[in-house]
């Protein structure tokens, strides 16, 4: 009888751990659905699976590698759409991270993986394969290096919609099957940043200059260039008047990323203090960051970090330092996030360039030039006219010499033109002569 009481209590006990357990847990959907934390809110949880399919194409020394290589291929896809805007930012330093993964094995679902298609030729195997990627394996190593943006962010847990079907079957080579994923700087050329600081707001220069490098550092890290610090200190010395001359009231530190030929350029603003507490120094600093279009002078984001006074040293200047370092590291994360998707917006358009024409005496046939030459252009704006020279702002998808090229193809549909040659070129700024 005490037997029968046992078992009886026991599956009442069961039976009210599974209810309760029901009760609790939220269905999502197939298998490869996400549960998510409480603390994520809904709305910032993106549609699709923690294991969605991907597709890559790898080539190795064999066909094990080359398969290898096809998985790393699709967690590099996978990344760019999870980063989103800022896929373009991070997308050389991810390259780099996928390419030192060791065992591939925890970020797929092995028994996923299919090799759809391969070739080999002079030693070289191309193997096309498709694979669930293990999305939150994926998103830990990302957030691990510093990567964040887009969907790679602590407080969600990612996942991503199967990749679009691709057809391969009667592709003529298997190098055409995938297209290109994200988008790319024009023509893979990366743009190049200036950082500086308002003299007129700074009440500590020796710290506004190390914010700066530190910035700097920064930039060099995700593999951007930058205009060294000596460089803009060296030509805002040499010519201010220069600059007063020619710009008025206008921003020097645009004016300087325009003779440096800088793509954008950062304003910094720093302030720090400090205390000392039981023979130790700690600090705090306020960091402002501004990114800025150099050839319009638009913004491009603002941020502003304050860090805690918790940030210690052994003397008050290396305290100062490690809370300046901190507030820059997570403003300049936080301004390029901020400024991806005008970064790439500027990607897709192309890539901006000054023209100066010499000796342009006959306005009509200036304009006629303009015109054609503009048809071919993204852009065309002519900034100043005389008949010594004529200044232009344009917007091409190629190089410098893909422009000069298209310049003289121009310039040889006007008869009075046809002897037009270049006399200097710099950066993205190129001067010609129009023969007359």
């Amino acid at each position: 009888m005490r037997l029968q009481k046992f078992i009886v209590t026991l599956l009442v006990l069961v039976l009210l751990l599974v209810f309760t357990s029901c009760a609790t847990s939220v269905y999502r959907g197939p298998r490869y659905d996400l549960v998510t934390d409480g603390d994520t809110p809904e709305s910032v949880i993106p549609e699709g699976s923690v294991l969605p399919l991907f597709y890559g194409l790898g080539i190795g020394s064999d066909e094990e590698d080359a398969q290898e290589n096809g998985i790393r291929d699709a967690l590099n896809r996978a990344s760019t759409i999870a980063l989103q805007d800022s896929g373009l930012i991070y997308k050389d330093q991810v390259a780099r991270i996928i390419d030192k993964i060791g065992d591939l094995d925890p970020y797929i679902l092995h028994s996923s993986l299919k090799q759809l298609d391969w070739d080999y030729d002079r030693g070289r195997y191309t193997s096309l394969i498709s694979v669930r990627l293990q999305m939150s394996k994926l998103s830990d190593l990302l957030r691990k290096e510093g990567i964040y943006g887009g969907l790679i962010q602590d407080n969600i847990s990612l996942r991503l919609p199967n990749q679009e079907p691709i057809e391969y079957e009667d592709a003529g080579s298997l190098d055409d099957v995938l297209e290109p994923s994200g988008v790319d700087w024009s023509d893979g050329i990366k743009p190049t940043f200036l950082v500086y600081y308002d003299e007129t707001q700074v009440s500590d220069p020796f710290t506004a200059r190390t914010a700066v490098l530190m910035a700097n550092n920064y930039l060099s890290s995700i593999d951007f260039t930058y205009i060294d610090l000596s460089q803009v200190e060296s030509i805002k010395s040499d010519q201010e008047y220069a600059f007063a001359e020619e710009t008025g009231s206008s921003s020097m530190l645009r004016w300087i990323a325009s003779r440096l030929h800088a793509d954008y350029y950062i304003d910094v603003a720093v302030n720090a203090s400090t205390y000392e507490k039981a023979n130790s120094y700690y600090a705090d600093a306020s960091v402002s960051l501004s990114c800025f279009d150099a050839s319009t002078a638009e913004g491009r984001g603002s941020v502003f970090i304050q860090t805690d006074d918790s940030v210690k040293g052994n003397t008050r200047n290396s305290a100062i330092d490690g809370a300046v370092a901190q507030g820059v590291t997570e403003g300049m994360l936080e301004i390029m996030n901020t400024a991806s998707r005008y970064f790439t917006d500027d990607a897709k358009r192309g890539t901006p360039y000054d023209l100066i024409i010499m000796k342009t005496y006959d306005d009509k046939i200036m304009r006629s030039f303009q015109k054609t030459l503009e048809a071919k252009l993204v852009s065309l704006v002519r900034t100043s006219f005389s008949v010594e020279e004529s200044h232009y702002t344009l917007t091409f998808n190629g190089t410098i010499d893909d422009l000069a090229d298209l310049i003289y193809e121009t310039a040889e549909l006007f008869p009075d033109l046809d002897g037009m040659y270049m006399t200097y070129q710099r950066g993205n700024s190129v001067t010609f002569h129009t023969g007359m």
